[in-house]
């Protein structure tokens, strides 16, 4: 009887060993996004670097970016990252009506659409303010909301490590990370390239840590 007990001790003890070995080669999923894109500039940039680091992350589109840049929107797809919709111009949806917010999001759903992507499209509004009323047109449409979770506030313009910290010291199992690889309603080169190299960092630092990039339909 204490062969059998010891056995199992020893099977249970196994199995737990194998299981956080699995989990730990895993490793903790985390999510890597991307608002305002594409851009000229910062975006093929940061699509090298994920390339690299092996990282797939999920992009949220403005429209009329697409529109400018339609070849970079279609390397996003083509590289397998996620993509979502940003609305079109990027504007505080706290104003608009029902027809606007229609607007917005469809223009940009097709336009997602026009340079391949399948998957579904889920919504992040600009400056992530989300209204009754933009929540409730989500609601009757069937749409998925897909909030952040750690902003770097790279929109500051901060250095880069100002990027990295104010993220690292934050982040927990399932975080949504946000930065930017554009900014709305200006086309300055290297006006996100902090973000861009903020990212590379990150992606280093949190890999030693035990983290694992993922879109964030995989979290």
């Amino acid at each position: 009887m204490s062969v059998l007990k010891g056995g199992l001790f020893v099977a249970g003890l196994l199995f737990l060993m194998g299981f956080v070995a699995d989990e730990s080669k895993k490793g903790i999923k985390i999510a890597l996004t991307f608002d305002d894109g594409p851009s000229h500039f910062e975006t093929p940039v940061l699509l090298k670097i994920l390339k690299k680091k092996k990282v797939k992350a999920t992009f949220f589109l403005l429209g009329e970016h697409i529109e400018k840049y339609p070849e970079v929107a279609k390397s996003i797809v083509k590289a397998g990252h996620q993509v979502g919709n940003h609305g079109y111009n990027h504007p505080n949806f706290d104003s608009l009506s029902k027809d606007l917010m229609h607007y917005q999001i469809t223009k940009t759903d097709s336009l997602i659409r026009s340079v391949g992507y399948k998957g579904e499209i889920v919504f992040r509004a600009p400056y992530e303010q989300v209204p009754p009323t933009l929540q409730s047109y989500l609601d009757q449409n069937g749409r998925t909301y897909a909030a952040s979770t750690l902003n770097g506030r790279d929109w500051e313009v901060p250095p880069v490590t100002t990027i990295v910290k104010r993220i690292e010291k934050d982040v927990v199992p399932g975080s949504v990370i946000v930065l930017h690889d554009s900014a709305p309603k200006t086309d300055k080169v290297r006006e996100r390239i902090n973000s861009v190299e903020a990212a590379r960092m990150l992606i280093t630092n949190l890999k030693v840590k035990g983290y694992r990039f993922v879109r964030m339909d995989q979290l």
